[in-house]
């Protein structure tokens, strides 16, 4: 029998002081919390800056000697393991979509996200740790990215099957941005074959409802999220899944990591969430998520409706792609105007028109890049997403209309 204590933490470690408060004291703190347990595996997210991150190896692997960053993307992915176990190998699946390049202010675009994958063996167990970020939720009431969002889940759900069915243990930790009710969640669930530590935990010695956002004593949560969700919400997870010949028990699920030891703030404004799992190995078990008539007949129902969100996306990209046309027509004949206008021998005018046409020049690139190649290759993403969702459901016998 072989015991697992896992922890996943969202270390918020945006490198810009005015959104991102106490970073630098916070990922010292994290460190240093993380390093006197006594944790087998931990997967922390919004580890953006290398230095931040060189920090947590200094503290964190003299008790956890193995760790891995995923890199990928302009910003990098910020998530990162840290294993007492050795890593053997590693691969990193790229999103087809994350958000808007246009919504600079957001970055989830520039950040590289997808699922990233370590494969180690504990006391003769081949296990599949898989480490994710999903796109950012910033509107529930109008969600401009729940298409992306829909599409990452199902995305990181067919790479966890195409790439776990030799292995004997599946584990998935990071903080997915949606709730237990919300489509995503469950195409994860159905398609990935996957279970909720949180839900299948013998017992937990944190709040039942496993919530790890915006819980209203975390010193980050804001009044207005706190009328918004007056108790938090789960939006962090460790999922799991035994393969043949393995059976699992959650022993306990905790949320854990608030308000620092003698600081006035906490760790990350998210909290942290820990499961203890139990793993026995025998060749009578047999998965009871393998051959189930319901599980299918639950994901072909969520898969269809995840195609009818897709091809919301896919308008939206032909949409922001005619906006961003227009605009660079625009601004190409205002140009050409300015160009045509003389500066009449007077200096600073001279100077004004010559830095107004600077900046309309790199606005019109822009309209352009994001008009013609982003939006563009957005819509061929949904498209192809929504094939492969097709394939999946053609397996099954079930009709697309």
């Amino acid at each position: 029998m072989t015991t697992l204590r896992i922890l996943t933490l969202n270390c918020w470690g945006i490198p810009i002081p005015v959104v991102c408060k106490n970073r630098c004291d916070r990922i010292e703190a994290i460190g240093d919390e993380i390093s006197k347990r006594d944790y087998h595996l931990v997967i922390l997210e919004e580890v953006w800056l290398s230095s931040d991150y060189k920090i947590l190896c200094e503290k964190i692997c003299p008790v956890l000697p193995h760790a891995h960053y995923f890199y990928s993307g302009m910003l990098g992915t910020g998530c990162c393991v840290f294993s007492k176990f050795p890593i053997g190998e590693t691969m990193y699946f790229h999103f087809s979509l994350n958000g808007f390049a246009h919504k600079v202010w957001h970055a989830d675009w520039y950040a590289g996200k997808g699922v990233g994958l370590c494969k180690m063996v504990i006391d003769g167990l081949h296990i599949n740790l898989y480490s994710s970020h999903i796109h950012a939720e910033y509107n529930r009431a109008n969600d401009e990215y729940l298409s992306h969002r829909i599409a990452q889940c199902f995305e990181m759900s067919q790479f966890i099957k195409q790439t776990s069915g030799t292995c004997d243990l599946v584990i998935l930790a990071g903080d997915l941005n949606m709730l237990p009710s919300d489509l995503g969640y469950r195409v994860i669930l159905t398609n990935g074959n996957l279970q909720d530590c949180w839900t299948d935990k013998e017992k937990t010695t944190s709040d039942e409802a496993g919530n790890t956002c915006e819980l209203p004593d975390n010193s980050y949560t804001s009044a207005e999220d706190t009328k918004v969700n007056p108790l938090g919400k789960r939006i962090d997870y460790i999922l799991y899944r035994a393969n043949q010949g393995v059976k699992v028990f959650i022993k306990e699920a905790s949320v854990t990591m608030g308000c620092i030891p003698g600081k006035h703030f906490h760790y990350s404004d998210h909290e942290a969430l820990e499961a203890v799992l139990r793993i026995e190995k025998s060749s009578d078990v047999v998965s009871p998520l393998e051959d189930d008539d319901h599980l299918e007949s639950e994901r072909n129902q969520h898969l269809l409706e995840a195609i009818e969100f897709i091809d919301i996306g896919m308008e939206q990209s032909k949409f922001n792609g005619m906006f961003f046309q227009f605009g660079f027509l625009l601004l190409f004949i205002l140009l050409f105007l300015l160009s045509q206008t003389e500066a009449g021998g007077d200096p600073m005018i001279f100077y004004i028109l010559l830095f107004v046409k600077l900046g309309l020049t790199l606005v019109l690139a822009f309209c352009f890049w994001t008009g013609v190649m982003v939006t563009r290759t957005d819509a061929n993403n949904f498209l192809g997403i929504k094939l492969n969702i097709a394939n999946v459901l053609k397996n099954s016998k079930v009709k697309i209309q």
